[in-house]
C-alpha cells in the first residue's frame, strides 16, 4: 500500500512539474515574439506613425506587416500596445483579457514584466507608464 502511495505521488510530481516547465516554454516563445512586435511598435511611436484611434489589432497589424507568420503567435492572447513619451509599450494578457501576462518595452533586454508569474493573477491593465519610461529609456 505504501508502495502505491509512493508510486501515485511520484505521478503527481512529475505532472506537475511538467505543466510548469510547459507553461514557463510557452511565455519564453511568446516573450521573444513579443520583443521584436514590440522593438516595431517602438518605430511606430518614435517616428509618430501611430494612426489616431487606432486600435489594438490594427497595432498588431501595422507591427507585424513585414512578419505576418508573428500574428499566429498571439491568436491565443490578447495583444495590447500604446505609446507613452514616443516609447512602446506592448502588454499581452489571456485570451479572455482578464489577466496580465507579459508587458514589455523596448528600453530594456527582454521582458520588463513577466505577470503571468505573479500570485495572485495581475489584471490585464498597463502598468508601465511615463515614469517608467522617463526612468528606463534614457
Amino acid at each position: 500500500m505504501k508502495n502505491t502511495h509512493k508510486g501515485f505521488l511520484l505521478v503527481l510530481l512529475l505532472l506537475v512539474s511538467s505543466s510548469c516547465a510547459t507553461l514557463q516554454s510557452r511565455m519564453s516563445a511568446l516573450s521573444s515574439t513579443t520583443g521584436s512586435v514590440t522593438l516595431r511598435v517602438e518605430r511606430l511611436c518614435a517616428r509618430n506613425l501611430m494612426p489616431d484611434g487606432a486600435t489594438n489589432k490594427s497595432i498588431l497589424l501595422k507591427a507585424t506587416e513585414s512578419t505576418p507568420y508573428e500574428r499566429g503567435d498571439f491568436e491565443d492572447y490578447t495583444f495590447n500596445a500604446k505609446c507613452v513619451s514616443a516609447h512602446a509599450v506592448v502588454l499581452i494578457c489571456s485570451k479572455d483579457g482578464a489577466r496580465a501576462l507579459i508587458e514589455e518595452t523596448a528600453c530594456v533586454m527582454g521582458p520588463d514584466k513577466n505577470h503571468w508569474e505573479a500570485k495572485p493573477p495581475v489584471p490585464c491593465d498597463f502598468t508601465i507608464g511615463e515614469r517608467y519610461i522617463n526612468e528606463k529609456c534614457k
